[in-house]
C-alpha cells in the first residue's frame, strides 16, 4: 500500500513538472499602447499593392525581459508571403514593450500576440486609373519574366508592350494630382513591377 502511495506520489511530482509555466502575473505591454500604430501605408509592400494582395497576419512576439522583440512567429496567415514577412520585420524593427515581471517584481520574459489588418487604400481617384495599367503590366511581366535579359530590362519591355491607351494617365477627372503625388505611385509601381518579375523567376 504504501509502495502504491509512493507511485502515485511520483506520479503526481511528473505531471507537474510537465505542465506549462504560468504566464508572469504582470505581462509585457507596448510601449505604444498600439502595434497597430507603428505601421503605415508607406510599409505596405509593393509586390503585395501590385497583386492586390490584402488580408489579416496575427503573428506571436517573443518579448526579452528588457522589453525588446526577439522573434516574430505566425499564428494566422494572411495568404500572402509578402505581407506575413513585412509584419513581422516591421515589427521586430520597431515594437518596445514595458517588461513582464514575475510576482516578486523582477523582469520576465514574455509573448505578445497581436492581429495586423492590411487594406489597400488608394490615393482618390487614382486607383480606377491605374488598374487597367497594373493589370497590362503584370500581364506582360509574367510573359517575359521566363526569358533573358535583367529585371530592369524585362521591366522595361513590360512598359513597352503595354499600350498608349492601356497606360494611366494618373491624372483622374478634376483637379489634377500634385507632382508628388504622381512621382510617387509612378516608382510605387516599377518597385512593384520589379519584385513581381523577381517573384515569377523565383518560382516559374
Amino acid at each position: 500500500m504504501r509502495h502504491g502511495r509512493s507511485l502515485a506520489a511520483s506520479g503526481l511530482v511528473l505531471l507537474i513538472a510537465a505542465a506549462p509555466p504560468a504566464p508572469p502575473p504582470h505581462r509585457a505591454a507596448p510601449v505604444a499602447g498600439s502595434l497597430v500604430s507603428l505601421i503605415s501605408a508607406d510599409d505596405y509592400p509593393n509586390a503585395a499593392l501590385l497583386n492586390e494582395e490584402q488580408g489579416d497576419v496575427t503573428v506571436a512576439l517573443a518579448i526579452d525581459p528588457k522589453g525588446g522583440v526577439t522573434s516574430c512567429s505566425l499564428k494566422a496567415s494572411s495568404g500572402s508571403d509578402s505581407l506575413d514577412t513585412t509584419t513581422c520585420r516591421v515589427l521586430i524593427e520597431r515594437a518596445r514593450f514595458t517588461p513582464a515581471h514575475d510576482r516578486r517584481g523582477r523582469p520576465v520574459a514574455d509573448t505578445y500576440t497581436q492581429k495586423i489588418a492590411w487594406r489597400i487604400q488608394a490615393d482618390s481617384g487614382i486607383s480606377a486609373s491605374v488598374d487597367p495599367y497594373l493589370k497590362c503590366l503584370v500581364a506582360a511581366a509574367d510573359r517575359l519574366a521566363a526569358g533573358p535579359g535583367s529585371e530592369e530590362e524585362v521591366a522595361d519591355a513590360a512598359y513597352a508592350a503595354c499600350t498608349a491607351e492601356e497606360r494611366a494617365q494618373l491624372q483622374p477627372p478634376g483637379a489634377p494630382l500634385p507632382a508628388e503625388t504622381v512621382q510617387r505611385v509612378r516608382a510605387t509601381v516599377r518597385a512593384a513591377l520589379l519584385a513581381t518579375i523577381r517573384t515569377r523567376r523565383a518560382h516559374p
